[in-house]
């Protein structure tokens, strides 16, 4: 077995300890080691890979040969804290212990690890320039949220197996965002907290500050490109449940009703992130109340006996100069779902007819008050009311006697019902998509996203 051997001294606490580092070639042995002994011989021993960042199984040398690293670590202080079966060392791991001991195992291993990751950085370095390279071009493709921040993730990149596959990455660079993101958050409150600045201490304060707004601004552009990249995913899955299935069947519109909005909760049970109400309309996404898939008269905004259960009923938020400042809400939106492409819809499916009929049992009832007070719904509170379908001939029909102007991309109807104070708009899934996808496209390219996900 050829070795090749390095020798350095530490001080721990003011306590010496000799560290060996030795380059083992040709050997039997695999793994890259730790070992604390005592009186000559090793008395304890850990893996070091996972524990120095960027240290794989295979190493090589300036030569490019492969060696095996193992550090042997001695001193008269774990000689005497050593047990007396030679199994372990009477230290404890970790705080300080019984008065009689000046340093711990915990201490003893971080600056021995310390030491040994700058010994080994120079065969580490090349390890490392490979894996921010596999990091840069996972980010590139699939991380677009991580590119604002991928300077403040050190900590986390360094953790990062440099063998890792996607998810891996992925999972460590989340981490990293998140522990940012509570970082940040801390130093806010301890700026806003701070006691005004003397005139000496106000330049250094003022450059804490100018930091933690730097910070911020890369964190909440990291958060907005992580909402971006969620819609195109939800786009994209969208696109993909409504082609036609191996079965030679289409998608029930309960499973696209339930991308949109998870079916039978309501807004106090859904948090922002699980509906996508922007699908339909961007006004959506700020709401006083939704319910999907729950019977009028359960809705607890409202005071109603109506068994009638609209796909999604969406309450909006209630104008400030509004004359009835009461009232909860300031419009109500209604969306109703068909099958893609069905078309054997009888006089009693019409859903032209269905949501007319959601508008009248609604108004019959009353609102109810934050204080919950009952009151009437004004007469002229309005309506919004969305249809998700295919154009069949059927629905065509329908959407004609109902009175409804065809867009000019022929792939929807529009119009105002004065009876109902009521705008309908018609939206076929091929539009639903594609109006999405245009509405989003300057975020989508502004961050290098592909025009579609495999």
């Amino acid at each position: 077995m050829v070795s090749k051997i390095a020798h350095q001294h530490l001080a721990i606490k003011d306590i010496g300890f000799d560290l060996v580092h030795v380059r083992l070639y040709s050997t039997h042995i695999t793994e890259h080691r730790l070992y604390l002994c005592a009186h000559g011989r090793a008395v304890t021993s850990e893996k070091l890979v996972g524990r120095i960042p960027n240290l794989t199984r295979h190493i090589h040398d300036s030569d490019n040969a492969e060696f095996v690293y193992a550090a042997y670590v001695t001193s008269s202080s774990l000689d005497e804290a050593v047990n007396s079966d030679r199994t372990a060392f009477n230290l404890p791991e970790e705080g300080s212990g019984l008065p009689i001991f000046q340093v711990t195992l915990g201490e003893i291993r971080g600056s021995v690890l310390d030491a040994c990751k700058s010994f080994l950085a120079p065969y580490t370095a090349p390890i490392a320039e490979r894996k921010r390279a596999r990091i840069e071009e996972f980010v590139q493709r699939d991380g677009a949220m991580y590119r604002p921040i991928l300077e403040r993730l050190q900590p986390a990149i360094e953790g990062i197996d440099p063998e890792a596959d996607d998810d891996e990455i992925d999972r460590h660079l989340y981490q990293g965002y998140h522990e940012l993101q509570i970082k940040v958050r801390d130093e806010g409150h301890k700026l806003l907290q701070s006691d005004a600045p003397s005139d000496a201490d106000l330049v250094q304060f003022e450059e804490r500050f100018s930091r933690y707004f730097e910070e911020i601004s890369e964190v909440n552009r990291a958060d907005l490109a992580r909402y971006v990249c969620h819609r195109k995913a939800i786009i994209e899955f969208l696109r993909k449940e409504l082609t036609l299935q191996g079965d030679g069947k289409y998608r029930r519109e309960e499973r696209v009703h339930g991308i949109i909005s998870p079916r039978g909760r309501t807004s106090n049970e859904v948090l922002f992130e699980d509906h996508n109400l922007w699908l339909v309309d961007e006004r959506l996404v700020f709401h006083a109340f939704l319910a999907s898939d729950k019977p009028i008269k359960q809705l607890g905004i409202l005071q109603n006996t109506s068994t009638k259960e609209p796909d999604i009923v969406v309450f909006d938020r209630a104008l400030a100069l509004s004359e009835d400042r009461d009232l909860p809400f300031s419009s109500i939106t209604v969306i109703e779902f068909k099958k893609p492409q069905r078309d054997d819809y009888s006089e009693k499916e019409n859903p032209f007819t269905q949501v007319a009929k959601y508008i009248d049992e609604i108004r019959d009832g009353k609102a109810r008050t934050s204080d919950g007070r009952p009151m009437p719904i004004p007469t002229n509170l309005p309506f919004y009311c969305y249809i998700i379908c295919d154009m069949t001939p059927t629905l065509k029909g329908w959407a004609r006697f109902f009175e409804l102007e065809q867009t000019p991309d022929n792939l929807g109807f529009f119009g105002y019902k004065r009876g109902f104070n009521a705008y309908f708009e018609v939206i076929s899934y091929s539009k639903l998509v594609a109006d999405a996808e245009k509405r989003n496209k300057a975020f989508f390219q502004k961050l290098g996203l592909p025009r579609h996900i495999p």
